[in-house]
């Protein structure tokens, strides 16, 4: 069966001026009105698992972390989860990975992921995103790598062409029913000539617009699955918790 994988970071709160790879972090976790404060920030791989006694949602097991540590630019928290996921990938040659996070997580860095790993992810609202790219001519001259730009998912959302349909999904411990809209496109700014998965989620007889966009680069997966997917990142949030 796939491995389906989670990643964020977490910040481990410190004391002293001496502590190796530790910095002013913003905390939005942090009461009263001070956010930021002294701490190491790590970034956590984790496996989503179902267990028999936890049935309403998965559990996230961590299994590797690395510490993330300022004005490093060629170490970003990024880079960090895509070499955890490698160490993953070379101790699972034979598996698939689904690897899930939120759209901190979201960026070119991904496209150094293993063959056998897709991943998912929140679409920020300002994405750019461009239609397939066409096929050959047959004319002298570099075919062409992308197609013409889609408008702003805002509007790709009231278009008639992009059709939403019902669907019942299991998320947070319960399962509604939602809209979903999909249709592939090229996120070319962040995963390049590869396709992707867009789906958009709204609630049931919404009249435009929609409530979450989705991104994946796993072409197989149906709607309802990505957003469950998706669903299940909050188990490492009750992890650090």
């Amino acid at each position: 069966a796939p491995l389906c994988l989670v990643v964020d970071d977490s910040l481990f709160r410190r004391s002293g001026r001496k502590v190796f790879g530790a910095a002013w972090h913003y905390d939005p976790l942090a009461k009263g009105g001070k956010r930021v404060c002294w701490a190491n920030n790590w970034v956590v791989v984790g496996v989503l698992v179902r267990l028999p006694f936890v049935p309403q949602r998965a559990v996230c097991l961590p299994v590797l972390c690395r510490l993330w540590r300022p004005k490093q630019p060629d170490r970003t928290k990024l880079r960090l989860a895509v070499e955890l996921v490698a160490l993953v990938a070379a101790r699972y040659p034979d598996r698939r990975l689904h690897l899930v996070g939120d759209a901190a997580y979201a960026g070119k860095t991904l496209r150094d992921l293993p063959e056998q790993a897709t991943v998912t992810t929140r679409l920020r609202a300002d994405a750019v995103l461009y239609e397939l790219a066409p096929p050959p001519t047959g004319k002298p001259g570099r075919p062409r790598t992308k197609g013409g730009r889609l408008p702003e998912l805002i509007v790709l959302a009231a278009l008639t062409r992009v059709r939403f349909t019902p669907a019942v999904v299991a998320c947070y411990g319960e399962r509604k029913l939602v809209e979903v809209a999909c249709f592939r496109c090229l996120w070319y700014g962040t995963f390049g000539p590869r396709p992707v998965q867009v789906v958009l989620v709204r609630a049931p007889g919404a009249p435009d617009g929609y409530d979450l966009a989705l991104v994946s680069t796993d072409l197989g997966a149906t709607p309802a699955a990505l957003v469950e997917r998706y669903a299940d990142r909050w188990p490492v949030e009750v992890l650090f918790e």
